[in-house]
């Protein structure tokens, strides 16, 4: 009997240890691509063939956003707030020297559960920066520039409410009570689901995986919209919830800022402007309606609004001037 025990312990540890090797594997290539294979189909059956691997997979997120410091775009962000620019496969070999030390984390957590008084935590990030923030309950949230987050998780709620700004969040399920998501105008609900979550220039919702509902917490009737993998919700100021479905490529393009990126795909001059004024001190201004107007594909750095002018003047024959905080695109005097 022991000796069957032993060979059921060994196998069941090599088991454990290639589905952490699989699990470390996934996590590495949705980070590569920014997350746009979450949906992939080898992942999900993957997934729902054995709860271990599921284990694993959580195990394998927890420890690479441990070994991914955030990211920040201003030049008054702390050193230690840098890209971690370390190769990938220094990191991938990580998850083998502290996978013990990952389970006896997740198992701490599973049997002291959540505290039975919701904490209100507030997080901000100034102009120019993007933090990076794990919550109580295992779920993660990454605020965009400018932006201002107040959280209540406990064993009763898990809530958090939008106060400026934007956040994506990437909710853990099964951690406790439904994770809700609230601003002055919504209330969103989405267990398991990823979304991001803005108020200006109006509120709108981005769902990059799962499922979630949102009510306008002003409509009497309480209409309850299901926004599936995809959908982007905007609630114009008359009240009217508009919902389009958009391709993986699009909602990845559109969360580029979590990576300090801004990917335009069409967007005009002006568009792309008033994106650099949010994340810059430095502020473009383009005043000329024709130069304003024209439309743009490709990728910038959010925190190099010179580039970007510079950019611009050479597709269309304009010119930079800057006068000191700020940088005027204008049409070359011909």
């Amino acid at each position: 009997m022991k000796l069957l025990r032993g060979v059921r312990d060994r196998d069941e540890s090599e088991a454990g240890n290639e589905a952490d090797r699989i699990a470390a594997d996934w996590v590495a290539r949705l980070d590569r691509l920014g997350g746009e294979e979450a949906d992939h189909p080898d992942l999900m059956r993957w997934l729902e063939a054995d709860v271990r691997n599921r284990g694993a997979f959580a195990r394998a997120q927890a420890l690479w956003l441990v070994l991914d410091s955030g990211r920040g775009l201003g030049s008054g962000v702390a050193a230690n707030d840098e890209p971690d620019r370390r190769p990938l496969l220094t990191r991938r070999a990580a998850f083998a020297g502290v996978a013990a030390s990952a389970v006896a984390v997740t198992a701490g957590f599973l049997l002291g559960g959540l505290p039975e008084q919701a904490e209100a935590k507030t997080f901000s990030t100034g102009i120019g920066e993007i933090k990076r923030v794990r919550l109580d309950d295992g779920s993660v949230m990454v605020l965009d520039t400018a932006s201002r987050v107040e959280t209540r998780i406990g064993a009763q709620r898990r809530e958090a409410r939008l106060i400026a700004g934007g956040a994506w969040f990437e909710v853990a399920p099964g951690a406790g009570p439904p994770f809700v998501a609230l601003s002055n105008e919504l209330w969103i609900g989405g267990d398991g689901a990823a979304f991001e979550f803005r108020l200006l220039p109006r509120p709108e919702v981005l769902v990059s995986r799962g499922e979630l509902s949102l009510r306008r917490r002003s409509d009497p009737g309480k209409s309850e919209y299901r926004l599936k993998s995809g959908a982007k919700a905007i609630v114009e100021a008359s009240g009217h919830v508009e919902i389009e479905e958009l391709s993986s490529k699009s909602v990845s393009r559109l969360l580029e800022w979590r990576e300090g990126g801004i990917m335009l795909d069409g967007e005009t001059v002006a568009h792309a402007a008033g994106i650099f004024n949010r994340y810059n001190h430095s502020k473009l201004i383009v005043a000329d309606p024709e130069l304003a107007g024209q439309p743009l594909v490709g990728r910038f750095e959010a925190n190099r609004p010179q580039d970007f002018a510079e950019a611009v003047a050479l597709s269309f024959d304009a010119e930079v001037r800057q006068e000191g905080d700020t940088i005027r695109i204008v049409p070359r005097e011909k």
